[in-house]
């Protein structure tokens, strides 16, 4: 058995000393079992301690990400709203809605990963079309509507739109890929029941691929 080197050992640590003195015990041969219980023992609380410091400094992680998401709202402009056009008449004729006067469809994305000034360029070149979309960034006013629902992919289904917009800015910057998430919010107005509501959300979700998105950032 060959002796381990210990190195790094504080003088006047009582601790490391203790598991010097354990490592020395190993290499003559003299309590073997016992110092290797001891080791494998102090050995597993640092991992433990390692664990908890990993998910700590995630965690910060994660607020830090969420702080710097930044929300963009892309609409199409009157005469090039035809998706929406198209889903208004279906509610009224398919769903029954005979209420229902008006719709607007929203892309919504929420991007990350991407400095003030990148964000600036994708924002008229890869999240809209200058003069078919208007663009609204962080927050969207939608108080003279009268139901408002967002919907997104579920988790691990495939989202065309957001991988697109992905691609489309790391080109763009040639950097890092960013994190992009997208969702579409639907405002309708009109006459419209508890019940009609929730039959319109139910149309327009496929449980199979999609769910209510939350409006809030």
């Amino acid at each position: 058995w060959r002796k381990p080197q210990v190195k790094c050992m504080k003088r006047g640590s009582s601790e490391n000393y203790r598991r010097a003195s354990s490592f020395r015990a190993m290499g003559t041969g003299r309590c073997k079992k016992e110092a290797a219980v001891e080791f494998l023992a102090t050995g597993q609380y640092n991992i433990n301690i390692a664990a908890q410091s990993l998910y700590r400094l995630s965690q910060i992680g994660r607020r830090d990400r969420m702080a710097q998401v930044k929300r963009i709202f892309a609409e199409k402009r009157p005469g090039f709203d035809v998706e929406a056009l198209a889903l208004l008449k279906d509610l009224q004729e398919n769903v029954g809605l005979t209420g229902l006067r008006r719709l607007r469809l929203i892309n919504r994305y929420d991007v990350a990963g991407i400095d003030e000034a990148e964000y600036a360029l994708a924002r008229e070149i890869v999240f809209a079309e200058p003069p078919a979309d208007q663009v609204v960034d962080e927050t969207l006013d939608l108080a003279d509507a009268d139901r408002v629902f967002a919907m997104e992919y579920l988790p691990g289904q495939y989202d065309q739109r957001a991988d697109w917009a992905a691609q489309c800015i790391q080109a763009i910057t040639q950097k890092k890929r960013p994190d992009v998430l997208s969702a579409k919010v639907i405002a309708l107005y009109g006459d419209i029941s508890d019940s009609q509501f929730e039959t319109v959300k139910a149309y327009c979700i496929n449980p199979v691929e999609a769910r209510e998105a939350s409006l809030a950032k």
